[in-house]
């Protein structure tokens, strides 16, 4: 009986991670300064914030997240990466270019249906 309850419990476990994992989406990280320290990194969170896109904001001078900065092979800013459930890069994008941001939003934005 006391295998039965822990074979159960596995699967409860299973199956909640596994609807957790299925119900995330992908995601846009920006890479930059804060607000008024960078003109271009202002303008890509204007463009993405008129959009409805909403974003994760990572300054890479201040995080303690390095494997994250050196993940994204972070070197310059703003980077603006659209991330897989995982956190993989799937896109990226650095700079302002509306081109390359809206080709970035499209995919967003079409693998986050369902």
């Amino acid at each position: 009986m006391r295998i039965f309850s822990l074979s159960r419990s596995l699967l409860l476990i299973f199956v909640a991670g596994f609807l957790a994992l299925y119900n995330m989406k992908k995601r846009i990280i920006k890479f930059g300064k804060p607000k008024g320290e960078c003109p271009p990194c202002d303008k890509v969170s204007e463009y993405l914030e008129s959009r409805g896109i909403k974003v994760e904001n990572v300054n890479p001078f201040e995080t303690e997240d390095y494997d994250l900065i050196l993940k994204h092979n972070i070197t310059t800013v703003p980077v603006t990466v659209l991330v897989d459930e995982e956190g993989n890069s799937i896109l990226r994008k650095a700079g302002f270019n509306e081109k390359a941001l809206n080709s970035l939003i499209e995919r967003y934005n079409s693998s986050n249906e369902k």
